[in-house]
């Protein structure tokens, strides 16, 4: 998709790439593989992540793109990068949202979903995402089969679901081996 070939165009890299050795690196995750349809990263999902993997990613977003690993403190994301992308973003009231709409995004429909997303993450600001109970600061990532990543920051939370899977499907073509044991 359109996120993937810009960060080709101007890294060079697959997405896939660039995260892996950018972010996932930094944040102590091994590397994840990437869905490749028609030859390049997915860039809105696809990616194949543990729940602790994933929580990992929520808590650098949390921690406003910093991150204390080996190397002591590093900006791993700028923070008004990370402001950016879990902020509601104003340019879309207008705008219809021509996307499906999923089960965690419950009672959203496609005539209010742009009221709430961002640029790349989903917020809570019209309480419409995660739901009245959940503070407005919160922010989250909503993948296939329901899964979520959810950061709250005014409650300093991260919180991961995996959605409903096949394991035997997913071990069956899964290389990171500490998804699933058993």
């Amino acid at each position: 998709d359109l996120l993937s070939l810009m960060v080709e165009n101007v890294t060079g890299q697959t997405l896939q790439e660039f995260f892996n050795q950018s972010i996932n690196a930094a944040i102590g995750i091994a590397p994840v593989r990437w869905w490749f349809p028609e030859g390049h990263s997915a860039g809105a999902g696809g990616a194949e992540f543990t729940a602790r993997r994933l929580a990992r990613v929520g808590y650098l977003a949390l921690q406003h793109g910093a991150w204390i690993g080996e190397r002591g403190l590093q900006q791993v994301v700028s923070r008004p990068r990370i402001s950016l992308l879990t902020q509601w973003a104003p340019l879309l009231a207008g705008s219809s949202f021509l996307g499906e709409v999923t089960p965690a995004r419950k009672g959203v429909g496609s005539d209010d979903a742009q009221l709430i997303y961002g640029h790349l993450w989903w917020t809570n600001r019209a309480k419409l995402g995660l739901g009245r109970t959940v503070p407005e600061d919160a922010f989250f990532m909503s993948g296939s089969g329901g899964q979520i990543c959810a950061v709250i920051p005014g409650a300093d939370m991260v919180v991961v679901r995996l959605g409903l899977v096949d394991l035997r499907e997913v071990n069956a073509r899964n290389r990171n081996k500490e998804l699933y044991h058993g």
